[in-house]
């Protein structure tokens, strides 16, 4: 329990590989847990981009964990571009009840990658009126990834409300915040943008995360607010 803890305090803290040599540790002392750290682990290296090795503990988790194992796999397939894999990982990880809405995520996600925006669209609402009618708690990334489809689309004011939905669901969502501000920069509504950055900061004033705030002006090439940001990502731990 105590190297479990100390792995998810390095996790959020951001420091990835001593997070991963946490769980490790935490898999020496409970054997018979180790599929599920095993998840954790493959989602760290995932983050870090070490591929193989988080294909590899995603696999070792398959017998106990199928859904999140194919959940895992689907989202190491999509960074490395093999669209087609992600799309059956993700229709695999949905028939795990547990995972079926997080799998549906990824899967508009795969369909978004390939084009298929409708569909995507789709299958994202379909997840929406599953959890309203359910009365079920919010799907990480629907919202995030529902409004980037809408803003493909141009339809741009559900775009901004998804966005908005994403924030209040999931505040440390850094996408979300993200894309909301490119969205509003788009629409000549920088002071607004501005403020978006301005809250994600507030709630996470480290400099990884000022230096998120001065890349996304980088996207809408505003250097002025880049360099703005960057400055203050100096003074920040």
């Amino acid at each position: 329990d105590a190297w479990l803890r100390l792995a998810i305090l390095h996790e959020n803290r951001g420091e990835l590989k001593p997070a991963i040599e946490g769980y490790k540790k935490a898999i020496e002392s409970a054997p018979s847990l180790a599929p599920g750290f095993a998840l954790s682990i493959g989602a760290l290296q995932l983050r870090l981009r070490d591929y193989a090795a988080a294909e590899e503990h995603a696999r070792l988790a398959l017998s106990r964990s199928p859904g999140g194992a194919h959940l895992l796999l689907g989202r190491i397939a999509l960074a490395k571009g093999d669209v087609s894999s992600a799309e059956t990982e993700a229709r695999a990880a949905m028939e795990d009840s547990v995972r079926r809405r997080d799998g549906a995520v990824l899967l508009a996600k795969a369909l978004t990658a390939k084009g298929s925006l409708n569909e995507a669209l789709q299958t994202l609402d379909r997840v929406r009126e599953e959890v309203r009618t359910g009365g079920l708690g919010p799907v990480q990334d629907l919202e995030s990834i529902r409004g980037d489809l809408l803003a493909r689309m141009e339809r741009f004011a559900e775009a901004e409300t998804a966005f908005r939905e994403a924030i209040q669901q999931f505040p440390d969502d850094d996408e979300a915040y993200t894309s909301l501000t490119i969205l509003l920069v788009t629409q000549g509504r920088v002071p607004e943008a501005e403020g978006v950055l301005e809250i994600l900061v507030r709630r996470k004033p480290t400099k990884a995360t000022a230096l998120l705030a001065a890349s996304t002006w980088d996207v809408v090439e505003n250097q002025e607010a880049a360099a703005r940001w960057r400055s203050l990502a100096q003074r920040l731990p």
